[in-house]
C-alpha cells in the first residue's frame, strides 16, 4: 500500500534526541545554500576540422551499433552533439533542467544545493528530473553561495565555494569569505567620527601640499627670472625637481581619492543596519510552507533577496580595494617622507643611491625568469601544474627565488627536472640574488658614510625637540622667519661667521635682549661655532689634519728629531717668502719669466705657506 511506514500517532509521540553543538559566537545559517551553474554552449564544427570528421565518424559508428535495432529520438540521430562535440564561451539563453537563467554574481542556473544533494528525483520544469544529470559535459563552473548572520554582532556572512570543471588540469576549488556589517547606534556614532577625523586630516594635508606647491611656484618664477638676466649656475639649482613636483601630486591624489572614498562610505554605513534588516526581514518572511504560493514565486522571491545581499556585499568589497589603493599610496608616500631626517633615511637613502643599479638588475632578472618560464611552460606543463601555464610558472620560480622548494618528488621525477632546476638555482638564488645583496650593501654603505660626515646630523628625538623648542622660543622673543634670516645671511658672503653685533645691526630682531637669546640658544650646536681664524688664514677642521699631525709626529719618532713648532712654521714661511722675492729679482735681471715659477721643479707641487717645513 502507499503511504507513511507508522501512523500520526505514533510518529507524535516518538522523540528524536538531537545534540547541539554551536560555536561561542552562534552564527546562523540564513538561506538553503544555492548552487549556480555556468555553462559552454555546443558547437558543431571543431577549431580543427580533421577533429569535426572523426567526431562525425564516431557519431555514424555509435548510430549504427545502437540504432539499428531500436528507435533513436530524432535530436540524437540529426547531429553528431549528442554523442561527443566540441564547445565555445557563451551561455545557453533557453532554460536548462526546467531553470530559467539567473543573475547571482554572474549569469547562470541556480537550484537549492539541498534539493540536489538529498534527494534522487526532482521536479523542475513540470518534469522529473534526475539530480544526477544537473551537471554534465558543458558545465563550466559551480558556483555554490552559503549565507550565514551571527547575531551577536550583527554580521552577515558570504561563504562562496567556486570550482571551475574545464580547467588546464583538473577541477580547481577556491573558497572566499566576505562580510557585510550593519551599524548603529554607538558603533555607527563611532564609525562616523572616524570618518570625520579621515576627512579632518586630509584636509590638513590638501592644505600643507596646497602650501608646498606655492613655495615651489615661487621658486620656480624666481629660479627662471634669474636665468633670464643671466646664466646663474645657483639659480639654475633653485629650479623645483620633478621629485619635489611629484610629491605634491602624489598628496593631492591621495587628498582627492580619500574624500571620494569617504564621500561614497558614508551612506553605506548610514544604511548598512537597515539594509540588512530589510535582507533578514525578507529571508524570514518567505512562506515555504504555504501551499497556495508556488515554488517559482517564492524562489523568485527567495534569488531576489539573496542578488540584494550579494550586492550590498559587491560594493563594499569595491570600496574597500578603492580603499586598499589609497592605503598603498600612502604607505609609499610615508616612506618617501622617512627622507626628512638623515637618520631615517637610511632606506630612501639606499634606494637612491642604488636606483640605476636596482633598474638594470630587475631587467635583467625580468629576462631571465621570462626564458625560464617559456622553457617551463613548454617542456613540464602538461605533466606538472606548477607549471601549467606562464603565469603559474613565473609563480612557481618566484617561490623557489625566495627559499621555497617543489613538492616532493617533483625535480628528481626526470634528469631533464633536475636539470632545469639546479640551472635556475644557480643563475637566479646564487648570482642573481647575491648581485642584488651586493647592490644593497654597497649603497647603505654610501649612505652610512655621508650620514658620518654630516655635521649637523642629531638623533630624530634631539631634533624634535630642538624644533619645538626653536618654535616656542622665537614666538616667546619675535625672532624673524627662517626664510628671512636665511636670506639676510646669505647676502654676507664675506664673513665666515656672523656674531652679535652684525645680528643686532640687521634689524631682524626687536631688541638685544632677543638677539642675545638667539645667539645663546643656538651657540649650543657644534656645527654652528664660528670657524678659528690664525695668522696664515682659515683654520681646517677637516679630520685629515688630526691624520697629517698624527702621521708627522710618527715620522718625527722614527727619525729621532724633534717635531716643528709654531716657531718652525714661521721661519720656514719666511724662508719662502724671501725665495719667491729672490726669484723674482732674479727674472727682472736675466729677462727669463719663467725661471722660477714658485713650484717644486721636482714634483711640480706648490709649495704649502704655513706647512712648507713639514
Amino acid at each position: 500500500r502507499t503511504g507513511p511506514l507508522v501512523s500520526e500517532e505514533l510518529r507524535l509521540d516518538s522523540s528524536v534526541h538531537v545534540s547541539k553543538r554551536s560555536y561561542s559566537r552562534r552564527p546562523a545559517l540564513v538561506a538553503t545554500p544555492i548552487i549556480l551553474q555556468r555553462r559552454v554552449r555546443s558547437v558543431p564544427a571543431c577549431g580543427h576540422s580533421f577533429s569535426t570528421e572523426w567526431l562525425t565518424q564516431v557519431h555514424s559508428q555509435a548510430l549504427q551499433e545502437r540504432c539499428q535495432n531500436a528507435r533513436c529520438p530524432a535530436e540524437m540521430t540529426g547531429s553528431h552533439e549528442s554523442t561527443m562535440t566540441c564547445t565555445a564561451t557563451g551561455e545557453r539563453e533557453e532554460s536548462y533542467f526546467g531553470l530559467a537563467p539567473s543573475d547571482m554574481q554572474g549569469r547562470g542556473y541556480a537550484d537549492f544545493l539541498f534539493s540536489l544533494t538529498d534527494s534522487v528525483l526532482v521536479r523542475r520544469g513540470g518534469l522529473l528530473r534526475r539530480t544526477d544529470e544537473f551537471l554534465d559535459a558543458l558545465s563550466d563552473s559551480v558556483h555554490v553561495f552559503f549565507i550565514f548572520h551571527v547575531p551577536q554582532h550583527g554580521v552577515t556572512t558570504l561563504m562562496r565555494v567556486d570550482g571551475e570543471l574545464l580547467g588546464a588540469q583538473d577541477v580547481e576549488m577556491q573558497v572566499q569569505v566576505q562580510h557585510y556589517i550593519g551599524l548603529e547606534g554607538a558603533t555607527l556614532r563611532l564609525n562616523l567620527a572616524l570618518l570625520g577625523l579621515v576627512i579632518v586630516s586630509v584636509c590638513l594635508i590638501l592644505l600643507d601640499a596646497a602650501a608646498t606647491a606655492t613655495k615651489l611656484w615661487r621658486r620656480r618664477r624666481a629660479a627662471r627670472t634669474a636665468l633670464k638676466s643671466s646664466l646663474d649656475e645657483e639659480a639654475l639649482h633653485q629650479l623645483p625637481s620633478w621629485r619635489e613636483w611629484s610629491s605634491v601630486v602624489l598628496d593631492y591624489v591621495c587628498g582627492v581619492a580619500t574624500i571620494l572614498f569617504v564621500g561614497t562610505r558614508i551612506p553605506l554605513v548610514v544604511s548598512s543596519a537597515s539594509s540588512t534588516r530589510e535582507i533578514l526581514m525578507g529571508l524570514a518572511g518567505i512562506p515555504w510552507s504555504d501551499s497556495t504560493t508556488s515554488l517559482s514565486s517564492k524562489k523568485a522571491v527567495f534569488f531576489s533577496e539573496v542578488r540584494d545581499l550579494l550586492a550590498l556585499i559587491d560594493a563594499k568589497a569595491n570600496s574597500d580595494a578603492f580603499l586598499n589603493g589609497i592605503l598603498i599610496i600612502s604607505l609609499l608616500r610615508m616612506i618617501q617622507c622617512t627622507s626628512l631626517h638623515p637618520r631615517l633615511a637610511l632606506l630612501t637613502g639606499t634606494i637612491q643611491a642604488a636606483w640605476d643599479d636596482f633598474w638594470h638588475t630587475f631587467l635583467l632578472i625580468l629576462l631571465i625568469m621570462t626564458s625560464f618560464a617559456i622553457i617551463a611552460f613548454w617542456r613540464f606543463g602538461a605533466q606538472y601544474a606548477e607549471f601549467a601555464s606562464f603565469e603559474t610558472s613565473m609563480q612557481t620560480q618566484f617561490m623557489l627565488m625566495i627559499g621555497n622548494s617543489l613538492p616532493h618528488g617533483i625535480w628528481t621525477a626526470t634528469v631533464e627536472m633536475q636539470v632545469f632546476v639546479v640551472l635556475f638555482y644557480v643563475v637566479m638564488f646564487l648570482l642573481v640574488l647575491n648581485f642584488v645583496l651586493a647592490i644593497i650593501v654597497e649603497a647603505y654603505t654610501k649612505q652610512r658614510n655621508y650620514i658620518e660626515e654630516l655635521e649637523i646630523e642629531q638623533s630624530l628625538l634631539t631634533d624634535l625637540y630642538d624644533v619645538i623648542l626653536a618654535r616656542a622660543l622665537g614666538v616667546r622673543h619675535g625672532w624673524p622667519s627662517p626664510s628671512k634670516l636665511a636670506a639676510w645671511v646669505a647676502s654676507m658672503q664675506a664673513k665666515f661667521a656672523v656674531d652679535f653685533g652684525a645680528l643686532s645691526k640687521s634689524g631682524l630682531f626687536a631688541s638685544q635682549h632677543d638677539t642675545l637669546r638667539f645667539v645663546q640658544h643656538y651657540s649650543k650646536f657644534p656645527f654652528l661655532r664660528p670657524p678659528e681664524v690664525n695668522c696664515y688664514g682659515l683654520v681646517s677642521t677637516d679630520h685629515r689634519d688630526d691624520y697629517v699631525d698624527k702621521v708627522v709626529k710618527r715620522l718625527t719618532e722614527a727619525l729621532a728629531i724633534k717635531p716643528p713648532t709654531l716657531k718652525d712654521h714661521a721661519r720656514a714661511a719666511a724662508e719662502h717668502r724671501h725665495m719667491r722675492r729672490s726669484a723674482s729679482e732674479a727674472v727682472l735681471v736675466h729677462g727669463r719669466s719663467d725661471s722660477f715659477s714658485g713650484r717644486d721643479s721636482d714634483n711640480g707641487t706648490a709649495h704649502a705657506g704655513c706647512g712648507s717645513f713639514v
